[in-house]
């Protein structure tokens, strides 16, 4: 048997050991190149997107409030930028060099509890800003420099009428326009009470935007920011506001003080340390404002720092002067000033011009007095009545017409005369005021009883008004029954503002009453205060009593002139005042000489 040799298994070359890894890259390589691919074309818009609005950011542009100026001119309100220097917290380098030059004493004050920050120097030095920039960087998470825009009242005059701006707080921040979009954001200043708010949609302006680029690090390329949308200036708004009468105004506010307080002295009241009140000055022929005072009064610029000036905390917390409530747009009891409006009434509507007796006081179910309790003041007419403040001639003129009548007639009429309703002026928070009615009585479920009409007749009861519209009231009588609606707008952006309509009241008598009020003056209860005055001027005095008691009534006077021309009415209400013709005539009296450039001697003050 023949064995054949026995062949050898042959044996295969060792693998690479390579091979594997070639795998494994070729498939990554694979997958990096669809990503690659996904990347730059499939996602290519998204990606692009994203990438550019990483690199832009948006920034607001603020628009700048508009300016309040005077009708001569004078800047009211205004703007400027203001720097303030926050404290964060921790170790300051260089810091007594810096406190030289943002002028603080040190040492740094203690962070309040909860607080992130304090305001160690609310306006630093404009001077120094460029070298603390210096000496602050890199010190931005310790010590920071805060650029804000400030509102700011130069001229120092007519605080309560322009009102005043404030942080923005959380409630600001969800205010929204007619459009659902944000009114305010967090570097906005909000403005409260005034002028500031009565004409925020002129003053405000747009707000624009831009696109700034930044870098991968968030810090922002010079240079490269574009606009998006421009920011649009706030309106300029000039007032009628004559700031010679204007000063004038509150001066007489101011001094009026000594003169309450020497009543006071002799009544034994406590004294006071301020003078509340308004002083209203207007032309009768177009209703502007000439001069809009208030006391006490408040400087807007305590307001529109940050922090808040501790006088700004101070008059908002004060609860007996109350320096923050505008008193001219304030109601109040008329008092005999109203009497005019009684007179009108009774005349139009047939009652004539009957004689009665200027007695101390007069009976009606009860007693109802006169003014001068001492003694019979004579025989009286409508001209003389309104001349002495009588008030005995006014009950039994109601009665003669019948006192439930005349509730009615007399409300008519004061309504058409604008009590009870706002008198056009651009102020918000202007109050209407209350005319009592035996209907108005009776929606509420009371009684309106005889002595209501006694009463009402000289401005006394429910009678609620502000000097404005006691203001209006002597305007409609100087033009004949025209009656003014009143506005403190001159022009807006240079562009003079229409005037405003007027509306003519019914009657005839107007000749009578303004004769009344000429005799105010020459032989009533203005004759003592006004002897020797060069320009011929009427008015009428007014004395309100109040809830407080004896010798703390409301007073109140009104006087316009010349007489053959009248181009000026001014009205002055003190708060506790005590009599009209002892305080409120002489500070009407002193705004009247300020406007028609009279010089008064010591003793006709």
């Amino acid at each position: 048997m023949i064995f054949l040799p026995r062949r050898e298994k042959q044996k295969r070359p060792p693998g690479n050991p390579l091979s594997g890894l070639a795998l494994v890259l070729t498939v990554l390589l694979g997958l990096y190149v669809l990503r690659l691919y996904n990347l730059q074309v499939v996602d290519y818009q998204k990606y692009t997107t994203m990438s550019k609005d990483n690199r832009l950011r948006p920034e607001s542009l603020r628009a700048v409030r508009g300016e309040i100026r005077a009708s001569d001119g004078t800047v009211l309100a205004t703007n400027r930028n203001a720097v303030e220097l926050v404290y964060k917290g921790g170790e300051v380098q260089q810091l007594e060099r810096i406190a030289r030059l943002a002028g603080i004493t040190l040492p740094l004050p203690q962070i309040p509890n909860g607080e992130s920050e304090i305001v160690v120097k609310k306006d630093v030095p404009q001077n120094n800003i460029v070298s603390l920039e210096e000496w602050l960087a890199g010190q931005q998470e310790v010590l920071e420099l805060r650029y804000r825009v400030q509102r700011t009242y130069p001229a120092g005059i007519a605080g309560n009428v322009l009102g005043y701006m404030s942080p923005v707080n959380a409630d600001d921040l969800l205010a929204t326009d007619e459009n659902g979009q944000p009114l305010y954001d967090r570097l906005d200043l909000v403005p409260q009470q005034g002028l500031e708010s009565g004409l925020e949609s002129l003053l405000r302006g747009q707000h624009g935007e831009k696109l700034e680029e930044v870098d991968s690090k968030g810090r922002v390329v010079a240079g490269r920011d574009r606009e998006v949308r421009e920011a649009k200036r706030g309106s300029t708004v000039t007032l009628t506001i004559v700031p010679k009468l204007q000063k004038a105004a509150e001066k007489a506010i101011e001094e009026a003080k000594d003169e309450i307080n020497a009543l006071n002295r002799k009544n034994n009241i406590p004294l006071i340390e301020q003078a509340r009140g308004a002083i209203v000055a207007l032309n009768p022929k177009t209703g502007q404002i000439l001069a809009l005072a208030v006391g006490p009064k408040y400087d807007p610029n305590w307001f529109s720092t940050q922090p808040k000036d501790p006088k700004a905390i101070a008059a908002l917390l004060d609860t007996k002067y109350k320096p923050m409530i505008n008193r001219a747009v304030n109601v109040y009891e008329p008092g005999s000033t109203f009497k005019l409006v009684s007179n009108s009434a009774l005349l139009e509507n047939g009652a004539g011009n009957p004689v009665f007796q200027c007695n101390t006081s007069y009976r009606f179910g009860r007693i109802f007095r006169n003014w001068n309790r001492v003694r019979n003041m004579g025989p009286m007419d409508a001209r003389l009545a309104i001349a002495n403040s009588c008030n005995t001639w006014y009950f039994p003129s109601v009665v003669r017409f019948g006192p439930m009548a005349f509730g009615d007639v007399l409300a008519k009429r004061a309504t058409e005369f604008g009590f009870g309703e706002p008198t056009g002026i651009e102020l918000l928070g202007e109050k209407r005021g209350e005319v009592p009615s035996p209907a108005l009585f009776k929606s509420r479920g009371w009684d309106w009883r005889p002595g209501e009409s006694l009463n009402f007749a000289i401005g006394q009861g429910n009678m609620r008004s502000t000097p404005l519209q006691i203001a209006r009231m002597l305007a409609t009588i100087v033009n004949d029954g025209k009656r003014p609606e009143l506005t403190i707008v001159k022009a807006i952006d240079d562009k003079p503002q229409p005037p405003k309509p007027m509306t003519q009241l019914t009657g005839t008598h107007w000749d009578l009453l303004k004769q009344g009020m000429e005799w105010t003056v020459t032989r009533g209860t203005a004759k003592y205060k006004m002897e020797g005055f060069p320009i011929r001027t009427a008015g009428k005095t007014g004395t309100a009593q109040t809830p407080q008691g004896a010798h703390q009534d409301h007073a109140w006077y009104m006087g316009y002139g010349p007489v053959e021309d009248p181009n000026l009415v001014v009205v002055a209400f003190f708060e506790n005042g005590v009599e009209g013709s002892g305080i409120a005539l002489p500070a009407v009296k002193k705004v009247m000489a300020a406007y028609w450039n009279v010089k008064l001697e010591p003793a006709q003050k």
